[in-house]
């Protein structure tokens, strides 16, 4: 996998969100683990009723993509077949609390039953449980929402992911299988610092990338070394160092 490559290409939007904030804001504290605070996925989230059905890692990315669509003045004017979209997110699972009626029903003799949990406790399971967590439904959502018919792809690998969704978008728009091009990821493993072993933490980054006549350098050890403050990240990890070091270069 290449580490750093140079390519005809531009970043004309970014948004990001962080443990230390949105944008450049992000920029302003010491960086941490943790959640993003302050986060309102109604305000970025075009579908308000569709947000039952999205993990917060999904809300994340589906907000980040929101906010860097918005801020373009060139997507609306590329024909829907010419947007592309790259996206680095992993699957997760719905809300533990969910299965908190199955479980209880299953311990109705005194120890969990397999056999009462068959019986009893999967009807009480929310039939969308696990499509919440879909590692694809960052993708799905966001291309419905701003017409994304173009090429398109969702890694669902880890930190490789948000690297891949960049590598791969940005090819996508110099070899011109698109015009524009919306390249990032999102991750949430705040409930999993346990597990890890290492402080999990939320966040997603997007960028829209245009063709340029002066190339750009993509460089995935510099942006993996501005995100390690944050924690683990998983797929927002690369996207994420990618938008601290494009916020960076015009903060003074």
């Amino acid at each position: 996998m290449q580490e750093v490559v140079h390519l005809p290409i531009q970043i004309s939007t970014v948004s990001l969100f962080c443990p230390t904030g949105q944008d450049a804001h992000a920029l302003l504290s010491e960086p941490k683990p943790g959640s993003v605070p302050n986060f309102k996925a109604r305000t970025l989230v075009p579908d308000r009723k569709s947000l039952k059905l999205m993990t917060q890692a999904v809300r994340l990315g589906v907000a980040s993509i929101a906010s860097a669509v918005g801020k373009s003045t060139v997507w609306d004017t590329i024909p829907a077949s010419r947007r592309g979209m790259y996206v680095g997110a992993s699957p997760q699972v719905g809300r533990h609390e969910d299965l908190l009626d199955a479980i209880n029903v299953s311990f109705e003799s005194g120890s969990f039953s397999l056999q009462d949990f068959g019986s009893k406790g999967i009807s009480q399971i929310h039939p969308l449980w696990l499509v919440r967590g879909l590692s694809n439904n960052v993708l799905g959502f966001s291309s419905a929402y701003h017409d994304a018919q173009g090429h398109n792809m969702s890694y669902a690998m880890g930190s490789d992911g948000g690297w891949n969704a960049i590598l791969e978008g940005a090819h996508a728009l110099v070899e011109g299988r698109v015009d524009i091009v919306v390249v990032g990821g999102s991750d949430d493993l705040t409930a999993a610092t346990d597990v890890l072993g290492a402080e999990g933490s939320a966040g997603a980054a997007f960028c829209v990338l245009e063709r340029a006549e002066t190339t750009m350098e993509l460089n995935r050890h510099r942006y993996a070394q501005l995100a390690a403050p944050f924690g683990l990240l998983g797929a927002a990890t690369i996207p994420l160092g990618m938008a601290l070091h494009e916020f960076g270069k015009h903060t003074v």
